[in-house]
């Protein structure tokens, strides 16, 4: 049998609740582990805007790795025969 399916665009995979709770998700917890590990001494000392756009940006990293982690093993699973 021969079940040629298209991949999903990542446009599609985004709007799926479960994809985009699941990347909130690793987002959160990957987000706030790595700002411990990278910004312990930012919580004991005075800030600047700089470390306050790295931290934002360790949140946004695993959300984006997750999404498209995501998208690439839905296409994977599309393509297979």
């Amino acid at each position: 049998m021969n079940l040629n399916r298209e991949a999903p665009s990542i446009f599609v995979v985004l709007r799926k609740k479960e994809v985009f709770q699941r990347a909130l998700f690793t987002s959160v917890f990957v987000g706030t582990l790595l700002t411990f590990i990278n910004y312990l001494d930012y919580f004991l000392c005075e800030s600047n805007m700089l470390k306050t756009i790295k931290i934002m940006l360790t949140y946004l990293v695993p959300f984006f790795v997750s999404i498209v982690s995501t998208y690439l093993a839905l296409r994977k699973s599309a393509l297979k025969v």
